[in-house]
C-alpha cells in the first residue's frame, strides 16, 4: 500500500487505487485554504466523467482530491479500502501542514465507492486519533447513486457493467457473453459465497449500514443524496 507512483496526468497510484489532486479554479481567499472535495469514485470510471466532476468542483472554488479504486472485486472486500483510506487521509493532512488550518472538507461519493472507499474512511475517522483534525473539518457530504447495498445482485451488476465497458464497438460482441456465460457463472459463485460466508456477510451488512447512517461528524453536517429511478445497477429503493 505504501508504493506510490505518478503517471502523466498527475495521478498517484497507491495500493488498490489512485489519487489525483486538482487545485480550485477560483482563489476565494489569500489566507484561508480553499475547501477540499474528497471525490470518491469506483473502479476506473471514464476519464471524461471524472473531468466533468473535477471541473464543476473547481469552478465552485474548491480543491479536488479524486480517489478511484482499481477493481470491481473491492465491492465484495471493503476491508481492502482501509490502507487506501489511510493514504487519502494522510494526503489531506499534508495539504494543511504549512497552513494555519486544514481545509473544510466535503465528501462526494459515487456509486460503489460508498462501500469501497467511503465506509473505510469513516472507520478511520472514527477510531484513529491521528485523523481527528480531518473529522472536525467535514462540513458536508453528497451521495450520488449510492449508498449501495450488501446484496449479491447489485454486486453482480457492477461486474457486468465493468465487463461491458470499453465503447459501443465491443458491446454487441461482449454483451451475449456477459448475459449467458459470465453472469450465470458469477451468480452461481455469489450464491455459494453467500451460503459459506452467510454469518460474516450479515455481520458486515449490519455494521455497514450502522456506520454510514451514524457518521462520526458533527450533527450539523448536511447530506445531499442524488439518485435515479432508472438506474440499471443501483436499486433506487436502496438509496
Amino acid at each position: 500500500v505504501g508504493r506510490a507512483l505518478t503517471d502523466e496526468r498527475g495521478e498517484r497510484m497507491v495500493g488498490v487505487g489512485t489519487i489525483e489532486f486538482k487545485p480550485g479554479g477560483v482563489d476565494i481567499s489569500s489566507s484561508a485554504p480553499r475547501p477540499l472535495v474528497l471525490h470518491l469514485a469506483h473502479f476506473q470510471p471514464k476519464r471524461k466523467h471524472i473531468l466533468r466532476y473535477q471541473h464543476m468542483f473547481q469552478d465552485l472554488g474548491c480543491d479536488v482530491l479524486t480517489c478511484c479504486t482499481f477493481s470491481p472485486v473491492d465491492v465484495f472486500i471493503p476491508s481492502r479500502g482501509l490502507g487506501f483510506g489511510e493514504k487519502i487521509l494522510d494526503f489531506v493532512l499534508d495539504l494543511g501542514r504549512d497552513k494555519p488550518a486544514l481545509p473544510k472538507v466535503i465528501i462526494s461519493t459515487f456509486s460503489g465507492a460508498s462501500k469501497t472507499v467511503y465506509w473505510p474512511i469513516l472507520a478511520l475517522l472514527r477510531r484513529t486519533e491521528k485523523y481527528s483534525a480531518i473529522r472536525n473539518r467535514v462540513v458536508g457530504q453528497m451521495f450520488d447513486s449510492c449508498p449501495i447495498d450488501f446484496r449479491a445482485d447489485e454486486g453482480l451488476g457492477f461486474f457486468s457493467e465493468y465487463a461491458l465497458k470499453g465503447g459501443s464497438s465491443r458491446y454487441s460482441l461482449i454483451k451475449p457473453i456477459s448475459d449467458y456465460v459470465l453472469y450465470p457463472c458469477l451468480k452461481a459463485f455469489s450464491i455459494g459465497l453467500d451460503t459459506v460466508m452467510r454469518k460474516e456477510i450479515e455481520r458486515q451488512h449490519f455494521q455497514y449500514w450502522d456506520d454510514i447512517t451514524k457518521p462520526p461528524f458533527d450533527a450539523g453536517v448536511r447530506t445531499l443524496v442524488l439518485f435515479s429511478r432508472k438506474d440499471r445497477i443501483v436499486n433506487y429503493k436502496t438509496v
